[in-house]
C-alpha cells in the first residue's frame, strides 16, 4: 500500500497522538483533532478527509488484487 496513504488512514482508526479512533461507525461521522485534543464535533472536513482516505485505501486494495 501507498505508505502516506496507510499512515493517514490509520491515525483515523487509532494511531494518533491520542491513541483514539476518530471515526464513529455509528453515525458515519469523524470527530475533529488536534495533538492535544479530541473534539466531538463532527465537522465536514474532518468528515470528508475521512472519506477521501478510505476512498483511497479502498482504490489501492483493488488496484493490487487485480495486479
Amino acid at each position: 500500500m501507498d505508505k502516506p496513504v496507510g499512515i493517514a488512514f490509520s491515525w483515523f482508526v487509532g494511531n494518533n497522538d491520542k491513541q483514539e479512533p476518530l471515526c464513529d461507525f455509528t453515525t458515519g461521522g469523524v470527530m475533529t483533532a488536534t495533538s492535544s485534543t479530541v473534539n466531538q464535533n463532527q465537522g465536514a472536513e474532518s468528515t470528508l478527509s475521512w472519506l477521501l482516505a478510505l476512498h483511497r485505501v479502498m482504490s489501492i486494495r483493488q488496484e493490487l488484487q487485480i495486479e
